[in-house]
């Protein structure tokens, strides 16, 4: 499917931020662990049912898109988690927001998400293009200028990225499977405490020593540096 135009980040933050005040329900991030019951996770894809996702096409839908809603998981945009919601209500959107206890962002995919922006980042097959591996990158708390200028190795954007990278359990068809230590170096530790204001304290590390060198903007965390509703203020 071709989007014609992609949500900016900008505009998927303030989406987000919308939908909490109007709903008045809490804004998080994604969750250490995949949930139980994650459409990300491979075996309900090879044919076991899940209780909360009787059509696995649902995932395909959310890789590539919605028609009308500005892009896909493969664009760099963040599916939510379904927790909150009652099974019977997925699929019906709008049925779904009602019945939702907060708005979490989807772990599985996120884990997906960074396997293939280090992918594409080192130069292998990779199922997002340039524009989406920044836009994930950016999630990390590494600006595009960082991340295209080379410096980076697997290991510095391990540090940054989510403890399930490294999960063999959790994929998608279209991304290559996960390689035996092929994202254990310096595993990440995260996702560690969370503060949708915490966006604003500058942490200095190695990352942002080298986003002075290359004359990006300082990296402001939240979230350990794991993941940001807020990146690139």
């Amino acid at each position: 499917m071709t989007l014609s135009k992609i949500t900016s980040l900008a505009a998927e933050n303030r989406n987000l931020a919308q939908a909490s005040k109007t709903l008045g329900v809490p804004l998080k991030p994604p969750p250490r662990t995949p949930c139980a019951t994650c459409p990300w996770r491979l075996k309900f894809s090879r044919g076991v049912p899940n209780p909360n996702f009787p059509d696995p096409g649902i995932i395909d839908e959310a890789w590539q898109g919605y028609p009308g809603n500005g892009g896909g998981a493969k664009h760099g945009l963040i599916p939510l988690c379904h927790r909150g919601a009652d099974s019977a209500a997925v699929g019906d959107f709008n049925d779904w927001l009602r019945q939702v206890d907060e708005i979490r962002v989807c772990a599985g995919v996120v884990a997906i998400q960074q396997r293939e922006a280090i992918r594409f980042h080192e130069g292998e097959p990779a199922a997002v293009d340039q524009d989406a591996a920044e836009r994930v990158a950016a999630r990390m708390k590494i600006p595009p200028a960082v991340y295209r200028s080379g410096v980076l190795t697997p290991a510095d954007l391990l540090t940054r990225a989510h403890p399930a990278i490294s999960d063999p359990l959790i994929g998608y068809k279209k991304c290559k499977p996960v390689k035996r230590g092929e994202f254990d170096s310096a595993a990440p530790t995260g996702p560690g405490e969370f503060d949708l204001d915490a966006g604003t304290v500058t942490v200095p590390s190695g990352i942002e020593m080298l986003a002075a060198r290359v004359g990006s903007s300082p990296i402001r965390l939240g979230w350990r540096g794991c993941w940001t509703t807020n990146p690139g203020t």
